[in-house]
């Protein structure tokens, strides 16, 4: 199921259905993606990024000071571990968390072509529409919402969606869309909450309605572009269109 269609949460800021979204993605990754349509959703805790659905420094502010002011009798100290202990509440979700990462931008960006191929010239990038990518992505054996990543030092509502929506300022670059799927745990013996996944689950996509179109890295050698359009055009039978970044007519 999509959540997005549940009022419960109108709170998450969505894109423009038109919107293009990009996924960047090293040579073993994309190989992946055609081979086997599917996208790999990440635990939370297991992202490079430790902050990552943690609660933001303000947040735990404003809760200490709330409880702190709720009644004379309330000390700092008690006050203190209240805000600790939710924020180690809010920690353990991120165990339970799993999220795909998209970035949108009306063009392809250098900046994430060096950042997510990490000095490797051999990268391919997505480029779909927000609507496509809602579509395309196998919401029936998971609940997943979709939704635009806000670049702030505070949430307005301390929940696990509006966390899990939310990076520090520096990252405004990525410009970010996502989707999340919530509560993967499962049951121990007593009764305790235990990952579901190790790392994460690779969930089902349809290619043919996802992407509208491949770039090449603009670091890319000729051959690998004509490599890139044999492997998804004779071995796989896709007729995407795949063209050489634009950004290598600058270089």
């Amino acid at each position: 199921m999509i959540l997005n269609e549940l009022k419960l949460y109108n709170h998450i800021s969505e894109p423009d259905a038109n919107s293009k979204v990009w996924r960047y993605m090293n040579l073993p990754k994309f190989l992946f993606l055609i081979n086997y349509s599917q996208l790999f959703f990440c635990r939370v805790d297991k992202l490079s990024d430790q902050l990552e659905g943690t609660l933001p420094f303000h947040n735990r502010r404003n809760i200490q000071d709330y409880v702190a002011s709720y009644h004379p009798i309330i000390t700092k100290k008690f006050a203190s571990d209240y805000a600790e202990k939710e924020e180690l509440n809010i920690l353990n979700f991120k165990k339970y968390t799993l999220v795909n990462c998209w970035s949108k931008n009306e063009d392809e960006s250098f900046a994430l072509w060096k950042l997510y191929l990490d000095g490797h010239k051999f990268g391919i990038v997505i480029q779909t529409i927000y609507k496509k990518l809602k579509e395309s992505i196998d919401s029936n054996a998971n609940d997943i919402l979709f939704g635009d990543v806000i670049y702030d030092d505070l949430v307005n509502l301390v929940k696990q969606s509006t966390i899990n929506f939310r990076k520090n300022k520096f990252y405004r670059f990525e410009n970010e869309v996502r989707a999340v799927i919530f509560d993967q745990y499962i049951l121990g013996k007593s009764k305790e909450k235990l990952p579901l996944y190790e790392v994460g689950v690779n969930i089902k996509v349809d290619l043919n309605n996802l992407i509208e179109k491949i770039y090449i890295s603009p670091l890319a050698p000729d051959w690998f572009y004509k490599l890139v359009c044999d492997i998804i055009n004779d071995k796989y039978n896709f007729n995407f269109l795949i063209e050489k970044s634009k950004i290598r007519e600058s270089l």
